[in-house]
């Protein structure tokens, strides 16, 4: 209440003074830390963090406020450090290995990030969010046919999902590995499901136009595609492609 009215001083003094009362109680000090994120106390929110970690390392929640503070004063490494850190004590694998993975692919560490996915995966079978960021990893513009092949086995997982996004995934990943029948038909369900979503046309359209049976298809959805103000990857090879249908 005190934030929301711009009683920041309030605020903190406050969890203060409950820390104070209270000096093992964890939560007053993650707050204090997202108060100090909040307010670009910089200091304020590390100091806070940190002696949340000091007390307790195995929660998991404040390596990844620590993580957000560094990533604010544009250190994306030190970022990392901390959520390798809590990764490899352990902490919230799922939870916080999905955004050092993600930050990881961010940087250009293909091999690492597909690492921590497969630790992720190793340690919670069922993660589906996981087999489905590393699908897409395993099948992007490096991909190898070894990468191919182990991602058809981790959408295997994925395609009794009705959800536009894990289908799509699913679709994606069958367009890569040469299965063009099998991409259009899932493809259209995930379109069906997520029409504004301009890479679903994108893939759909990639996927018509490797068939080679309904170019018209094709050009309809990379058209879709390409007339998006939303970004997406891929965008430049949809304009490519649209632009070569289109001569």
């Amino acid at each position: 209440m005190y934030l929301s009215e711009g009683k920041q001083e309030k605020a903190i003094s406050l969890l203060k003074s409950i820390i104070k009362e209270d000096p093992q109680y964890l939560v007053p000090y993650n707050l204090l830390g997202e108060v100090g994120i909040a307010t670009k106390d910089y200091e304020l929110a590390v100091d806070s963090f940190n002696s949340a970690i000091k007390i307790n390392e195995k929660w998991w929640i404040p390596y990844r406020g620590l993580s957000i503070v560094h990533a604010a004063q544009g250190d994306r490494s030190k970022s990392i450090q901390i959520l390798q850190r809590g990764f490899d004590q352990g902490v919230g694998i799922e939870r916080l290995g999905l955004e050092l993975a993600l930050a990881q692919y961010q940087l250009g560490q293909r091999a690492d990030s597909i690492a921590t996915y497969e630790k992720i995966i190793a340690d919670v079978p069922n993660s589906i969010l996981s087999k489905n960021n590393l699908s897409m990893i395993l099948v992007d513009d490096q991909a190898t046919d070894g990468d191919i092949d182990k991602a058809l086995t981790y959408v295997a997982d994925l395609e009794d999902i009705e959800e536009a996004a894990s289908l799509d995934t699913v679709g994606w990943v069958n367009y890569r590995a040469g299965n063009i029948a099998e991409a259009i038909e899932i493809l259209e369900k995930a379109v069906s499901l997520a029409p504004n979503a301009a890479e679903l046309h994108y893939h759909l359209g990639m996927a018509y136009a490797a068939e080679g049976g309904n170019l018209e298809k094709a050009k309809q959805h990379l058209k879709t595609a390409v007339e998006s103000e939303q970004n997406y990857t891929g965008k430049d090879a949809a304009k490519a492609k649209f632009a070569q249908l289109s001569r």
